[in-house]
């Protein structure tokens, strides 16, 4: 969760949902599953800064001063549809995130590094 206006936790790296109409579940519920209905993949760096961006464009839309916190949640995954050990996964998921936020305080920030960062790993745009 988050606690300033416009601050939350960076969601998972990977994404679940409905093939045919590619509608997002943060988790598919078990009564409802279809394999042929329903898929996984892990998302990208890059498809990750696009949605941040989306979500800074629209936050500044409504509330142009508040400040922004990105913060990723340190609660590692319980479970993976991959073929790999949830470290791994978890592992993973958490580089193409913080790889993301990076991306883009950098796109923002000209490169240079400001606000946030302390021992949480977040950043913030202000």
């Amino acid at each position: 969760g988050g606690g300033a206006a416009g601050g939350g936790t960076t969601g998972g790296g990977a994404a679940g949902g409905e093939t045919e109409c590619d509608v997002l579940w943060r988790a598919v519920p078990s009564h409802v599953y279809d394999p042929g209905r329903h898929g996984f993949r892990v998302s990208s760096v890059a498809e990750n800064v696009a949605n941040l961006r989306r979500i800074v464009r629209l936050i500044r839309e409504h509330v142009p001063s508040a400040s922004i916190v990105f913060t990723l949640s340190p609660v590692p995954l319980a479970a993976t549809f991959r073929g790999v050990s949830c470290v791994t996964a978890n592992s993973a998921s958490k580089a193409i995130l913080r790889a993301a936020v990076d991306e883009l305080l950098r796109e923002v920030h000209g490169g240079g590094e400001r606000g946030g960062g302390g021992r949480g790993g977040g950043g913030g745009l202000g």
